[in-house]
């Protein structure tokens, strides 16, 4: 994200050509790569999701989004049917109850944890799930803990806590973007957009709305990478605010 920002601001001349492409591939394909190698395919498709979206708000041309994203889209078509346990996640997620002890399970699990949790859960700490019945459940399927224990007003909290976060996201790159710092604008886009896409994927996988896989929620799930990538993410969006302000009481001492 730090390098595109970069690219991005230096070569805006070549937004709307093609060759802006050439930098995208050559930089996100061996990235996505050492992420397939993992196996981890759910952030892989968050991080080119939001490198896409920098690129757009950047002024690439749609025509081109069409194109490259339908040719993403057949990639990742490929990369699930052609591997055993993607291809089980996929059917799992159809029809999760066809096989509720199989390919279905963590799903099933998942959605009991949050149907007994109803609107005001069962109470903090009080969750029968996490149990050693549904898998990972600390950092996978955390929100399903949470909506066992917490309701579902549990998690519409922190769906709106991260509505926040991207707000505030909006505000500080519209502010870059007005007073002409482009890299800071598209930084502050390509954070923002990361946490909320995988915060989003995390949020759709419990509740069933996507494919099973491997996300943590930023922030809240268990682990360390993932919560040392959050917090390097958020202190990048710090940096941002600190320059724009200071840029900005610089002009104003000079104006006066």
């Amino acid at each position: 994200m730090v390098f595109f920002a970069a690219h991005l601001s230096r070569h805006r001349h070549q937004v709307r050509t093609r060759r802006i492409w050439l930098s995208f591939f050559l930089v996100l394909v061996p990235v996505c790569l050492l992420l397939l190698f993992q196996p981890d395919l759910g952030m892989a498709m968050v991080i080119a999701m939001t490198i896409s979206i920098m690129l757009f708000v950047a002024g690439a041309r749609l025509m081109d989004f069409l194109i490259f994203g339908s040719l993403g889209v057949v990639a990742i078509a490929v990369l699930i049917v052609s591997v055993d346990y993607r291809r089980e996640r996929l059917f799992g997620y159809l029809d999760p109850f066809n096989d509720p002890t199989g390919s279905g399970y963590q799903l099933v699990q998942s959605l009991i944890a949050i149907g007994r949790g109803e609107w005001f859960g069962v109470g903090l700490g009080n969750s029968i799930q996490k149990l050693f019945y549904l898998p990972f459940g600390e950092n996978d399927f955390l929100i399903a803990i949470v909506g066992e224990e917490l309701g579902s007003l549990g998690i519409i909290v922190i769906i709106m806590l991260f509505a926040a976060l991207m707000w505030t996201v909006f505000q500080l790159a519209r502010s870059c973007w007005s007073q002409g710092y482009m890299f800071c604008c598209f930084l502050a886009l390509g954070v923002g957009f990361q946490i909320s896409f995988q915060a989003i994927v995390h949020v759709g996988v419990n509740i069933g709305l996507l494919p099973t896989t491997g996300l943590t929620l930023p922030f809240i799930s268990y682990g360390g990478s993932s919560m040392l990538s959050s917090m390097i993410g958020i202190g990048l969006l710090l940096a941002v605010e600190r320059h724009i302000k200071c840029c900005s009481e610089h002009a104003m001492e000079e104006y006066a």
